[in-house]
């Protein structure tokens, strides 16, 4: 719990560009659950002299800056018809602002089991009392087919939050997603790893569906450029504030609507943006 709210240190001032109405009051959202957060996780942190403030406070700061560039950017829908799938959700900390402010229902999709464990208890925490929690990899050990799992939990409006593993993907109905969020994900992925999820991305996202990355936009040697490759998938650019990673702000916000919705495999995606003659796999491992 500690390592994954820790992954913010320095906080910058959100830059002009990016501000929006709201975004204080999502700051001060977030601080006030990671503090609970943290005072039901480490009760005995205080004893200690284990300060987490700092990284409560710029963890805070981030997300809601991620809250204020998707609704000053995005037209997404309002009320409880929202569907939010966090791609790589790390602590899990997007569901605080995704359930109390876009009122959505939050998908976290995770390949690492043990952060798949993290956010379980993380999630049941913030969910606990409020709303309801489905885990699609629990159903599956009491028998119940993961495809199954996902009608049931996108059916019952009590549910607000689900873990969904990575090896599930496949199990999201078509066009059943409003939006989806990659934090500083697609930049440490591995070229297959990309590609696997752009293309699950094309199938779940509804025409009219975002996409917001926030990365360094720094590529690894080999690696393919998977904002480019997101325009060439349908999906059109329509926030891209032209700030400057860590110099501007941590990480570099930007939007895509998906205007001309279009399927497509993991095979055809190898097949468009590598040829016959690469691999899907880093650069550094490929053998020709």
């Amino acid at each position: 719990f500690i390592q994954n709210l820790s992954m913010f240190f320095d906080r910058f001032e959100t830059p002009e560009s990016v501000t929006a109405p709201g975004e204080d009051r999502a700051r001060q959202l977030v601080e006030s659950e990671l503090q609970k957060a943290v005072d039901y996780f480490v009760p005995f942190g205080a004893g200690t002299g284990l300060d987490l403030s700092r990284y409560i406070s710029t963890t805070a700061s981030v997300r809601a800056q991620d809250y204020a560039f998707l609704t000053r950017y995005c037209d997404l829908p309002s009320g409880s018809g929202l569907t939010h799938l966090d791609v790589g959700p790390g602590l899990g900390s997007a569901a605080i602002y995704s359930r109390h402010l876009l009122d959505s229902r939050y998908i976290a999709l995770e390949t690492v089991p043990t952060l798949y464990s993290i956010q379980r208890d993380f999630l049941r925490f913030l969910a606990q009392g409020q709303a309801g929690i489905f885990d699609v990899a629990a159903a599956e050990w009491f028998g119940v087919d993961p495809a199954r799992s996902m009608v049931m939990a996108l059916e019952d409006d009590a549910c607000r939050f689900v873990q969904l593993p990575s090896w599930h993907a496949g199990a999201l109905p078509p066009e059943s997603v409003d939006l989806v969020t990659c934090c500083w994900v697609l930049n440490e992925a591995p070229v297959a790893a990309v590609f696997w999820i752009l293309s699950h991305l094309t199938r779940v996202v509804r025409r009219g569906g975002h996409v917001y990355i926030r990365d360094g936009r720094r590529m690894k040697p080999g690696a393919h450029s998977y904002d480019s490759m997101l325009e060439d998938l349908g999906f059109r650019c329509i926030a891209d504030p032209g700030v400057k990673n860590r110099k501007d702000m941590q990480g570099i916000p930007r939007a895509y609507l998906y205007e001309n919705p279009a399927p497509v495999s993991f095979d055809e995606m190898c097949a468009r943006f590598l040829g016959e003659l690469e691999a899907p796999v880093h650069l550094a491992y490929n053998r020709r």
